[in-house]
């Protein structure tokens, strides 16, 4: 197998990943999962050479393709995720507001501090 026809494998498969996989339900299996592809691509892509013959320059353009429809996935999931994180860190300080609503007041409770002159 070519250097080209593994990196087309392994794109296939981070493309499967994101239309066939249920991401909200398996979320860290689908981060483990791209973690792990993205790191065999990036083994693979020094490994590549230039297209010598037109069925090589076809698979590259098909190559090309599947991979920005992957990289737009990707991004979607990414601000997905982005997204989520935010929601989860405001619903934890709503919660610790209403377990503790005094907590972000800083008041001196009973001092006196006489400003005249």
């Amino acid at each position: 197998m070519t250097a080209l026809e593994e990196l087309m494998t392994l794109t296939m498969r981070l493309h499967e990943l994101f239309f066939k996989q249920n991401i909200s339900q398996n979320r860290d299996y689908v981060i483990q999962e791209i973690d792990r592809l993205l790191d065999e691509r990036s083994h693979i892509i020094p490994l590549l050479e230039a297209p010598t013959s037109t069925e090589e320059t076809k698979q590259v353009e098909a190559f090309m393709k599947l991979n920005q429809e992957t990289e737009h996935k990707m991004q979607s999931f990414l601000e997905d995720l982005k997204h989520d994180m935010h929601s989860s860190k405001l619903q934890r300080k709503s919660n610790l507001s209403y377990i503790n609503p005094y907590n972000h007041i800083q008041a001196a409770d009973g001092m006196y501090v006489d400003r005249k002159n």
